[in-house]
């Protein structure tokens, strides 16, 4: 008897002592803890719980769950604990407690005499993830007040394309009334000096004079002709009409028309070309005569004394066309264009001055090419010489 009270008394002090350690766990861990009978009544908590309940040791054990806190827990929280016990299986939910307004990720493990339940605090992860919510909702308003108000831009900018379109329409239409407008006069004016050289009573000198007139005038009705493409030019694009023509008749009425107005400011023009220049090229013979009217043009506009030089020369393949002033101190090389950056003049290496201005918009580059491959900047043609063929 004597050993069997001993063996007693071991297993008895052996089940204290795992108890205590038990309660020593539960009671240093962070989480709340209840343990239920059978009966639904509390048998213990841990600090944790009774600071989580918000009640005192004595208002709680032995105490039926249910009463306790009827009202308190939400239906979801009993109906858990009970299904747990049912079916004997861990079961876990997240519980809202009012009281304390914090959130809890509950775990409920059933046993043979009860259900042991462990409550987490997630309040902090709860109220994050409600922030975030809260940001994808403002997000997706933003993104959807933005897609609105780009949906808006887009209609207005579609209706300013309209208005653009029809504005070029309206501008093309009253360009080409214009320019018909003009050939009425510009015809009388050809027509009377064709006229005047049949009268054999004038001199040479007025007759070259008149010959003058004829050929400005031609040129200024193969402008007026450019007008009526101008809805082209706006696109970019200029239909280039090569034809094969005596280079050196064009350089000699050049040197004619333009040489007066030098004349009259006291200036020289020289057009020099090398014996080697070819008489016959093939390209668009009034946009290549257009060209150099202007460069011409404004060299001698802008030029105070002395002289304005327009040079033409063959280098291997290609027509080389430069202009430079008396002192030779702003030069342009046709040649050193860059073919995608013409008309700027930050890429000719030149060296601006007061004496020669030339206008850098239209410089053109005349080279030899194998295919016509038609290129645009600054709303000119720069292959409006390109491809010339040559013959002696």
């Amino acid at each position: 008897l004597i050993l069997l009270a001993w063996i007693a008394y071991l297993i008895i002090n052996n089940l204290v002592k795992a108890n205590r350690r038990t309660i020593n766990i539960l009671e240093s861990i962070t989480d709340a803890f209840i343990s239920l009978n059978d009966q639904w009544q509390i048998t213990y908590l841990n600090p944790q719980a009774f600071q989580m309940l918000q009640s005192q040791p004595e208002q709680l054990l032995n105490q039926n769950l249910e009463e306790v806190f009827s009202g308190v827990f939400g239906s979801k929280f009993y109906q858990e604990c009970h299904r747990a016990v049912a079916a004997q299986v861990v079961v876990t939910f997240e519980e809202y407690y009012p009281p304390t307004k914090r959130w809890f990720d509950v775990k409920a493990y059933p046993g043979i005499n009860g259900l042991s339940v462990f409550f987490h605090d997630i309040t902090e992860r709860k109220q994050a993830s409600r922030v975030l919510q809260q940001l994808n909702e403002d997000l997706e308003a933003r993104v959807e007040e933005r897609t609105v108000q780009l949906a808006e831009s887009m209609k207005e900018a579609e209706k300013a394309r309209t208005k653009s379109e029809e504005a070029n329409k309206a501008k093309s239409q009253f360009l080409a009334n214009m320019s018909h407008e003009l050939r009425t006069p510009l015809n009388a004016i050809l027509g009377f000096t064709q006229l005047m050289n049949r009268d054999s009573s004038l001199n040479q000198e007025h007759q070259e004079y008149l010959a003058i007139i004829s050929r400005s005038g031609e040129h200024l009705l193969n402008l007026i002709n450019d007008i009526l493409e101008m809805s082209k030019i706006e696109a970019g694009q200029i239909t280039l009409n090569e034809t094969s023509f005596d280079l050196y008749r064009l350089l000699d009425s050049l040197e004619e028309m333009l040489g007066l107005r030098a004349a009259s400011k006291g200036l020289k023009l020289i057009v020099y070309r090398e014996p080697e220049l070819p008489r016959y090229v093939t390209t668009d013979e009034g946009k290549l005569r257009q060209v150099l009217i202007n460069l011409l043009g404004n060299a001698i506009k802008f030029t105070q004394e002395g002289s304005v030089t327009l040079r033409v020369v063959r280098n291997k393949e290609k027509l080389q066309i430069s202009g430079s002033d008396p002192l030779n101190v702003d030069r342009l090389n046709v040649d050193r264009s860059d073919p995608l950056n013409v008309g700027r003049s930050d890429q000719l290496n030149v060296d601006r001055s007061d004496q020669l201005k030339v206008d850098r918009l239209n410089v053109v580059r005349v080279r030899a090419a194998e295919a016509f491959r038609p290129r645009y900047a600054n709303g000119f043609a720069e292959s409006v010489a390109e491809r010339p063929r040559f013959s002696q």
